[in-house]
């Protein structure tokens, strides 16, 4: 069978394929790279059972047909609620998009991620969903006010996904909490007690839910986290109203206004008129003492406060966005997850039943997150074997990089060969060595590496026979794996039948050394 494919009907600029046994029903195209939106041609001719070309000078035997390949089609303008990036107050927000094809070819499927980070699914993935459809409803886990999440959706034509449409969108809550109702002192009551406790029923908030109150008693406002509030009070009269705020910072309308006398008169004062609030003792503000800040990308902030007169509100801010604070009545903790890189304010607010407040504030930097270094893996020699005088080592490097080794070969403790060696990314390197005459019986071949780790090694056995053509005047092992290559770097020849020369390096220190390992060798061969 012969295959050829060009860029014009009668051309094989592209892929020239042949094979003779060919007998399968499809073949996968090998040739140059192809161009989306191109028409190429292809034409096929088989041998016949003589093993002749059908007359492959003839053009009528030649089948032939073209091809063009798909284009990408294209998700653009993605929308959530109808805006770009938008602030929203829904909790299952609907998305929409465009979706375009150069080939003209319709939508066939779509799918939609919503997640916590850029490129996660943890919140939502619709699946490949089988429809022509421009818009999808958000169906998945709950989300949070005042997060903001991260949206992608990519389409199909039919046989190829478009690259994803990436977005983003911040849970807002608009809508405020209920009016309060307010439940005690009773509208227009007297009291006989400078220590008035004010109460109130809840207020609901079915979205952010209710994060505190805020009690305004003639003209002072106290933030409250419950639904009463004492404060000490001089005689006189008094008016006050609650209202209530969500998590989201929305406050609800105020409550009715209600009135109260209190009807305690100091030694030697006056009564009627209007009423005072006592100051507080110490006037200082509350105590806070920091217990911990860990600036990562979980932050977690902590810390104590208290005071004298007692604790009615405590706030934490980060980045001028309000926080959950979780509060025992002495011990505030703050857990925030998905904090960015850079720079990064807390500010803490603590306020007393008084009105006295604390502010302390923060900055810190929250480092890029970088994963600890793989450990590296050294080479291993994964085969080794000895035939006749060649040893066959092969080894592996489990590294994703490419490694020099200088292999140092050991025989009986002894070394005998320093190989230098380049190693490929997570591939073995097959190398051989001439041994020389090893004497008959056990021998345990080893190689390290150039600090001494041990990479592999073997004991093989020598028997008699495969020694037994070896010349009886043999040099030595230990002396013939030194004296060869060295004499080598000395710019000797050595012609001892069968022996490879390796190059080596001799420093001018180690020569007189040297010359007189290898003056027996020379003698005995007669080299110059």
């Amino acid at each position: 069978m012969r295959i050829q494919v060009g860029s014009t009907p009668h051309n094989n600029d592209l892929w020239d394929w042949t094979d003779a046994g060919f007998t399968a029903q499809e073949v996968t195209y090998g040739g140059l790279d192809l161009v989306r939106g191109q028409t190429y041609y292809i034409r096929m001719i088989v041998r016949d059972s003589q093993l002749e070309w059908q007359n492959a000078d003839n053009a009528e035997c030649w089948t032939r047909s073209s091809f063009t390949v798909n284009q990408l089609p294209v998700t653009s303008d993605l929308l959530v609620e109808d805006e770009v990036n938008p602030r929203i107050d829904t909790l299952f927000p609907t998305f929409s998009w465009t979706y375009s094809d150069p080939d003209g070819d319709g939508q066939s499927h779509y799918q939609v991620w919503v997640g916590s980070s850029p490129g996660s699914n943890d919140m939502w993935d619709s699946g490949e969903v089988i429809s022509s459809a421009g818009s999808a409803k958000y169906s998945g886990a709950p989300l949070s006010w005042g997060r903001t999440y991260h949206v992608q959706v990519r389409t199909k034509d039919g046989l190829e996904w478009s690259e994803w449409a990436k977005g983003t969108f911040t849970l807002i809550d608009n809508n405020p909490p209920t009016q309060i109702q307010l439940v005690s002192p009773p509208n227009g009551s007297s009291l006989g007690t400078s220590t008035v406790t004010l109460s109130w029923e809840s207020a609901t908030d079915s979205e952010s839910g209710v994060d505190h109150y805020e009690l305004s008693i003639s003209g002072r406002i106290y933030t409250v986290l419950g639904t009463s509030k004492s404060l000490p009070l001089s005689h006189g009269n008094y008016s006050w109203r609650v209202r209530a705020v969500d998590a989201a910072g929305n406050a609800g309308p105020w409550s009715e206004e209600w009135t109260f006398s209190v009807n305690v008169k100091a030694e030697g004062g006056a009564g009627g008129g209007a009423g005072g609030i006592q100051e507080n003792a110490d006037n200082a503000p509350p105590r806070v003492v920091w217990i911990d800040v860990d600036p990562s990308e979980i932050l977690h902030v902590a810390f104590e406060c208290w005071d004298e007169s007692g604790i009615s509100s405590v706030e934490v801010w980060i980045d001028n966005r309000r926080c959950l604070v979780n509060w025992d009545g002495r011990k505030a903790e703050v857990t925030e997850e998905n904090i960015g890189e850079g720079l990064h304010t807390v500010l803490v607010r603590v306020a007393d039943i008084l009105g006295n407040e604390n502010l302390l504030l923060l900055n810190y930097t929250v480092k890029p997150h970088r994963e600890p270094a793989a450990p590296s893996v050294p080479p291993v020699v994964s085969s080794m074997s000895l035939s006749g005088r060649l040893l066959r080592v092969q080894i592996l490097n489990g590294e994703n990089r490419r490694l020099a080794l200088r292999a140092h070969i050991y025989v009986d403790g002894r070394l005998f060969r320093v190989l230098p060696l380049e190693l490929q990314p997570l591939e073995p390197v097959s190398v051989e060595v001439e041994m020389g005459n090893l004497s008959p019986g056990e021998h345990v071949i080893s190689i390290q590496d150039a600090e001494g780790h041990l990479l592999g090694s073997e004991s093989i056995s020598i028997h008699s026979e495969m020694v037994g053509s070896a010349s009886p005047r043999s040099t030595p092992l230990w002396l013939a794996g030194l004296a060869v290559p060295i004499a080598a770097g000395l710019g000797l020849r050595i012609s001892k039948r069968g022996r490879k020369v390796m190059p080596a390096q001799v420093k001018m220190e180690e020569i007189p050394e040297v010359v007189r390992a290898l003056a027996p060798l020379l003698r005995e061969e007669k080299n110059d």
